[in-house]
């Protein structure tokens, strides 16, 4: 599948050349490398609803994706990073093995390619307390890149709602 402006998706599988292809994301000034195998949708902001006794740290609340309801997590508050608040943000859909939930992004870039040879271990001023969502990282550009591991993400989540 192709990427396209709004970075819906982009092929995950190494190309000939060995690189594999993501979804860059920015979350204020920290960079994230999101497999876009996990990216079910990029779309603009949309309006997010409250929800009793579940609101907090890490759930935003609720968003109606075309009348399924989908749980806004503040992927800052899991990775411990100052939050951004700002009107112009991309959602991202993203899916995994229980279902799916959306988080928010400054930036998306589809089309973002790293050598898996590349990678560096994380430094641990990325690790979120208690957990560890980042994977490694990796140069692109000028710019450090975290690899996000959504199904330890998901477990982060999961330990802070129960």
């Amino acid at each position: 599948m192709a990427g396209t402006k709004a970075g819906v998706l982009v092929r995950r599988k190494a190309d000939g050349k060995g690189e594999v292809g993501v979804l860059a994301i920015r979350l204020g000034e920290r960079w994230l490398a999101v497999p876009a195998d996990r990216v079910a949708e990029v779309m603009e902001r949309r309006p997010v609803t409250p929800v009793p006794h579940r609101m907090g740290e890490i759930v935003e609340g609720m968003v109606n994706l075309r009348g399924e309801l989908l749980m806004v997590v503040s992927l800052e508050a899991v990775l411990g990073l100052e939050r951004t608040r700002r009107d112009n943000r991309r959602m991202l859909v993203i899916r995994h093995a229980s279902g799916r939930f959306v988080f928010s992004a400054d930036e998306v870039y589809a089309e973002v390619r790293y050598s898996p040879k590349a990678v560096q271990p994380a430094p641990a001023a990325w690790a979120a307390p208690g957990f560890s969502c980042i994977t490694g990282v990796f140069e692109w550009g000028d710019r450090t890149v975290g690899l996000l591991d959504v199904e330890a993400l998901v477990q982060a989540v999961n330990h802070r709602l129960a």
